[in-house]
C-alpha cells in the first residue's frame, strides 16, 4: 500500500477521482433541471411505511408526479435524496414526511423482505465454520422454496399509482428478482465447497420450476441454477461430488419442460 501511494501517477489519479466525487456530492443538493426537482430528507432510519394513496392524491392535487427513491425496508440516510418530482412544488418534502414513517430498525408484520432476511441469516450462520450445521441450512432452504412456490400464484405490485390515467407516484417495485436474489445469493456464496447444500438448492429450484409459470420468473430461476453450477465447478474438489451436483441440473431442465406439459393437459381437461 505504501508503494502504491508513493507513486506520482497513482496520486494524481486518486486525487482527481476524490476531487470529482467530492464536487459531485457538494453540488448534488443544488442541481435542478426544468423538468425535475431533487430534494432530500433530513431524517435517518429504516423506512417502515409509506402511505402511497395519500402521496398519490397530494401529487394529483398539485399537478406533479413523485418518484420515490426508497421503498419500505430501505434505509434513509440524512441529507440523501429521497424523491424526485416532475414539477417543483412547495411542500413536497413535508408531504413525504407526513405520509411516511421511519424506525430505528427494520421490522414489520407485513415486511416480506425482512422475513426472508431473517431466514437467510439463520441459514448463513448455520453454514459458518463455527457452527457447521448444514441440516439447519437445508431446513431454511426448504422454507424459502415454499415461499417461492407460494409466490407463483401472486402478482407483485408495480409500485405505480395512477390518477385520471396519469402516473402521479412511482415507488421502487418489489420485483421477483429482488425477492429471489436475497433468498439464494448469500446461502449459495456461503455454501462454496458444500455439495450437500448445493444439491439441496438445485432440488428446491426444480420444485419451484414446476410451480412457477411466468416466463420472466423462470429466467430468474435458470440464472440461479447457472450460478450454482459455476460455484460447484469452482469449489467442489471431489469429482464424484461434483458429478452429483451436476446431475441435478437435468431434473431442473425437465421441470421447466414438464410444467408446460402439465399446463397443456390441465387446459385440455
Amino acid at each position: 500500500m505504501r508503494n502504491f501511494t508513493r507513486d506520482c501517477g497513482n496520486q494524481v489519479t486518486l486525487g482527481a477521482f476524490l476531487g470529482t466525487v467530492s464536487y459531485a456530492l457538494m453540488v448534488l443538493r443544488s442541481v435542478r433541471t426544468t423538468e425535475e426537482s431533487l430534494f432530500t430528507d433530513t431524517r435517518s432510519g429504516c423506512l417502515r411505511h409509506v402511505d402511497a394513496a395519500a402521496l398519490a392524491e397530494w401529487a394529483r392535487r398539485h399537478g406533479t408526479a413523485l418518484l420515490l427513491l426508497r421503498r419500505p425496508g430501505d434505509y434513509v440516510f440524512p441529507g440523501a435524496p429521497i424523491a424526485m418530482m416532475t414539477r417543483a412544488v412547495n411542500g413536497a418534502a413535508a408531504a413525504i414526511r407526513a405520509h411516511s414513517a421511519l424506525a430505528a430498525t427494520r421490522s414489520g408484520a407485513n415486511d416480506l423482505e425482512d422475513a426472508i432476511r431473517q431466514l437467510v441469516e439463520v441459514g448463513v450462520r448455520a453454514l459458518s465454520a463455527g457452527i457447521n450445521d448444514p441440516h439447519t441450512a437445508m431446513s431454511v432452504l426448504d422454507r424459502l422454496g415454499a415461499i417461492l412456490c407460494e409466490l407463483a400464484t401472486c402478482k407483485l405490485a408495480s409500485g405505480i399509482s395512477l390518477r385520471d390515467g396519469a402516473v402521479v407516484l412511482e415507488m421502487p417495485d418489489l420485483s421477483y428478482d429482488r425477492l429471489a436474489g436475497p433468498m439464494l445469493h448469500m446461502i449459495r456464496q456461503n455454501a462454496a465447497g458444500s455439495p450437500a447444500i448445493l444439491i439441496r438448492m438445485l432440488d428446491i429450484l426444480t420444485q419451484v420450476a414446476y410451480c412457477e409459470t411466468a416466463p420472466a420468473r423462470r429466467v430468474t430461476l435458470v440464472h440461479h441454477v447457472e450460478l450454482i453450477a459455476v460455484d460447484a465447478r469452482a469449489s467442489v474438489a471431489n469429482p464424484a461430488d461434483l458429478a452429483a451436483v451436476a446431475a441435478r441440473e437435468a431434473p431442473f431442465d425437465a421441470a421447466l419442460r414438464g410444467a408446460a406439459g402439465l399446463r397443456s393437459a390441465s387446459a385440455a381437461r
